[in-house]
C-alpha cells in the first residue's frame, strides 16, 4: 500500500507561503556537469542514470491507471505544448528523475524529422522554474550568454553554496542541461516582496504600482475557491466551524483564522498565476515556437488540478490544432502499490504519476 509523507505535502504547500524555494536534499542526474571555477560542488551524487529512469510510473486517463514505461513518459512530454512537473522539494531520487526527464526531452526534441527529403528541426524546449524570480532573469540570460561565470550567476540569482540547500543537484543539472543544449531558462515566479504584499495589503495595492513593477507579477483573473482552496486550508491546519454555543471570542478567533488563511491564499494564487503566465508567454520566441515549455514546481501547485494548472488553462495560447496540450506529471514520495498501477488517491492527481519512494529510503 502506498505511503505518502504528510510532511512532504506540507513542505510543498509552504513553498508558496513562507518563501522557501527548496528543502534540503541534493540530487544527481544521469550526467554530472563540469564545475565552474570558484563554485563549490554539490553532494557526491549517488543516483545513477539507471536509478533515475528506473522508477515506477502510472499513466492516468479518465480516472483509470495503467503502467507506463519511461520511454512513454518522455514521448508524451516531448509531444505536449506544456509540461507541469510537480516535484517533492529536496527528494534526492525525485529530483534526479526529474532532471533525467528534462535531459531526455531535450534529446527527443533535438532529433530532426524527415520533411520532403530535408531535415526539419523541431521546436526547442524551454525550461521554466518556480525557484527563480522574474527580477533574476537578467542573471540567467547573462550566464547562458557566457557573460558571467557560474559563481557570479549564483550570487546574482540567490543560489547559495551547496550546504544552503536552495540549489540542489537536480535543479543545477536541469539548468546546465538547458544551457548546454541552447535552450532557454525562464525565471517563472514573482519576486518575494510582491508575494508578501499580496498577503499583507491585498491585490489593490499591487494594482497601484508602476507598469514596470507590474511586469514582475500577474494578478489572477479569478480566485480558485474550490477544491484547491479546500486542500490549501486543510494543509494549513483547517478552518472548522463554530460549534453550537460557541462564545463570541471563539467565533471572533475563527473569523480571524479564516481572514489570515485567505490573505495567505492570495499570495499562493498570485504565485500560481505569475508562473502560469511566464509559462504561457514562453511558448512564443523570437525564432518561433517553443515546445514543450516545462515548468518545475512544487507538486501542491499542480496536483489534482491545482492553482497553476487552472491558471495555465486560462492563459495558454491556442495552437494550430486548437487548445494547447498540457501534461501534468507528479513525482510522488511513496511506493507504487503492489496490486495496481496506481493508488486510488492518485487517480485524480496528474496525467502521469511517478513513484520515487519515501525521501531517504532507497533499498
Amino acid at each position: 500500500m502506498i505511503k505518502h509523507s504528510n510532511r512532504g505535502v506540507k513542505a510543498l504547500a509552504m513553498t508558496g507561503l513562507i518563501g522557501a524555494s527548496t528543502m534540503f536534499g541534493c540530487a544527481s542526474a544521469s550526467k554530472t556537469q563540469p564545475q565552474a571555477q570558484g563554485v563549490q560542488d554539490q553532494s557526491a551524487g549517488t543516483i545513477t542514470a539507471a536509478e533515475a529512469r528506473g522508477v515506477a510510473i502510472a499513466r492516468v486517463q479518465d480516472g483509470k491507471a495503467s503502467k507506463a514505461t519511461w520511454a512513454e513518459l518522455v514521448k508524451a512530454a516531448a509531444e505536449s505544448d506544456f509540461v507541469l512537473l510537480g516535484e517533492n522539494h529536496g527528494h534526492e531520487l525525485g529530483l534526479a528523475s526529474a532532471a533525467a526527464l528534462w535531459e531526455d526531452i531535450l534529446a527527443a526534441r533535438g532529433e530532426s524529422t524527415a520533411h520532403e527529403g530535408t531535415a526539419k528541426p523541431q521546436p526547442r524546449p524551454t525550461l521554466a522554474m518556480e525557484f527563480f524570480e522574474r527580477d533574476q532573469q537578467k542573471a540567467i540570460d547573462d550566464y547562458f550568454a557566457g557573460l558571467i561565470d557560474e559563481a557570479t550567476f549564483r550570487k546574482e540569482s540567490g543560489r547559495g553554496a551547496a550546504q544552503s540547500g536552495n540549489y540542489p543537484r537536480g535543479h543545477r543539472d536541469m539548468v546546465e542541461a538547458a544551457k548546454n543544449h541552447g535552450a532557454r531558462l525562464i525565471a517563472a515566479n514573482a519576486p518575494r516582496r510582491y508575494v508578501r504584499l499580496a498577503r499583507t495589503d491585498g491585490y489593490e495595492r499591487l494594482r497601484g504600482l508602476s507598469e514596470e513593477q507590474r511586469r514582475l507579477f500577474r494578478l489572477p483573473d479569478v480566485m480558485p475557491m474550490n477544491a484547491y482552496w479546500d486542500r490549501f486550508a486543510a494543509v494549513m491546519g483547517g478552518l472548522g466551524d463554530a460549534k453550537e454555543g460557541a462564545t463570541p471570542a471563539e467565533v471572533e478567533a475563527l473569523g480571524k483564522k479564516r481572514s489570515s488563511l485567505e490573505a495567505t491564499f492570495r499570495s499562493q494564487v498570485m504565485w500560481d498565476w505569475t508562473m502560469a503566465q511566464s509559462v504561457a508567454d514562453a511558448r512564443h520566441t523570437s525564432s518561433g515556437i517553443s515546445k514543450p515549455v516545462l515548468l518545475v514546481v512544487g507538486r501542491f501547485h499542480t496536483d489534482e488540478t491545482g492553482g497553476t494548472v487552472q491558471a495555465l488553462r486560462r492563459l495558454a495560447p491556442m495552437t494550430n490544432t486548437g487548445q494547447a496540450k498540457i501534461l501534468v506529471v507528479s513525482f510522488v514520495d511513496g511506493e507504487a502499490p503492489a496490486d495496481a498501477p496506481a493508488a486510488k488517491a492518485d487517480l485524480s492527481r496528474a496525467d502521469f504519476v511517478v513513484y520515487v519512494g519515501e525521501a531517504g529510503n532507497r533499498e
